[in-house]
């Protein structure tokens, strides 16, 4: 964009050259008709004029025509370079409403849309500037055939000159339109000053392409951290699967622990009426004196009672213990310990180096550390890539 702006205000200094390049033209012909109005008051109407004269007034109103013709190709040059600028901004108008379209297309954002309406401003600025420029050519060409006019008429003046002599008011009314193009020639050139100016505050246009390239790099950021919390929302869908299958377990454990604990009853009760029966026999055994085979059988029969009643007890006390282990290690697993700061608990920092990089962290199972026989279920042990440290 800073380049079209340099190239309006190069085009726009031409015009201004062009313009005083006719001013000049202008003051030569104002010389010329005041050279001549001094003839014309020297002469009196009753000499004739002589040959030589004749040729020399001849030869002045060729050099006058020359001089407008000389202006007349100029101003068509000039309208020829407005034509070609006219294409130049419609390329680029065309240009910019692409950049424009993919602009709208790429940005979501508010700042993405305050820069689009920044450049739509910007257009519709280049859009009032070409719609001037197409007014300027269109003044341009009504002066060309101002001129046109004018240089037919001079050639009539010229033809006029080889017979009779200049008339003062035609003279005097050439020099008012003289003024009046003087005029509007001037006015133009302030108009053209203030389009110079205008243009030059036009140049923020590069600070709203850096801040498209920057908006184009947060963007790419907050894509990378998008994919990023995907990550992580997959992570958490895997934890809450294995809180899940967690959660079957506690409840399938929680049932055998009420089997176990209706079993505990019976058992107790069971003890119980062994111990009961046990007391009525050696009752009975000290009241009939019974053979010593008999108490023996006894004595058998009430070992073997009491071996069954200690060995349930033992199986209860080792469910039991298991069952704890289990759920400690659950709730172990649940709950990360946390530091004063809020951060997660040291489970994924070594304790002999201090590594934190989860990548170079390994998580296994410690098949040293059962916390379930059935179905087996092992504790985690995690080692460090970078020193060998295991620890749980």
């Amino acid at each position: 964009m800073s380049k079209d702006l340099k190239d309006l205000i190069e085009k726009a200094e031409e015009e201004q050259a062009s313009i005083a390049f006719l001013e000049k033209t202008i003051e030569k012909l104002k010389l010329e008709n005041a050279t001549l109005k001094k003839k014309l008051y020297e002469l009196n109407p009753e000499i004739k004029l002589e040959p030589v004269q004749q040729v020399e007034e001849h030869a002045e109103a060729s050099k006058e025509i020359s001089i407008l013709r000389n202006i007349v190709s100029s101003l068509k040059q000039e309208l020829i370079k407005t034509e070609r600028d006219k294409t130049a901004l419609e390329t680029q108008l065309d240009e910019l409403k692409i950049e424009f379209n993919k602009l709208r297309e790429e940005m979501f954002d508010s700042a993405k849309d305050e820069l689009i309406i920044k450049t739509q401003n910007s257009l519709n600025t280049l859009i009032n500037d070409y719609g001037k420029l197409e007014n300027e050519n269109k003044s341009l060409k009504m002066k060309l055939s101002k001129l046109e006019e004018d240089l037919e008429s001079n050639i009539q003046v010229t033809s006029n000159i080889e017979s009779e002599k200049f008339n003062k008011q035609q003279l005097e009314k050439e020099l008012g339109n003289l003024k009046y193009k003087i005029h509007e020639l001037e006015s133009k050139n302030q108009s053209l000053n203030r389009e110079i100016t205008n243009l030059k505050t036009q140049g923020d246009l590069n600070s709203a392409e850096q801040m498209i390239e920057r908006l184009k790099g947060k963007n790419f950021e907050l894509e990378q951290e998008n994919k990023n919390l995907k990550r992580e929302k997959l992570k958490n869908q895997k934890y809450e699967l294995q809180i899940d299958e967690l959660k079957t377990k506690i409840e399938i454990l929680e049932d055998k622990n009420k089997e176990l604990k209706d079993k505990d009853s019976i058992l107790l009760a069971k003890t119980i009426t062994a111990m009961s029966a046990r007391d009525r026999k050696t009752q009975i055994s000290e009241s009939n004196l019974k053979t010593p085979e008999i108490d023996k059988i006894a004595q058998f029969s009430m070992l073997k009672e009491e071996v069954g009643v200690i060995q349930a007890t033992e199986f209860i006390k080792e469910q039991k213990s298991e069952i704890e282990t289990f759920n400690e290690s659950i709730e172990i697993e649940k709950v990360p310990e946390e530091n004063e700061d809020g951060s997660i608990a040291r489970k994924w920092q070594c304790p002999h180096c201090g590594n934190t990089n989860k990548a170079q962290i390994r998580e296994q199972d410690d098949k040293t550390h059962v916390i379930y026989t059935y179905p087996m279920i092992y504790g985690k042990k995690y080692t460090c890539g970078q020193c060998g440290k295991e620890w749980r």
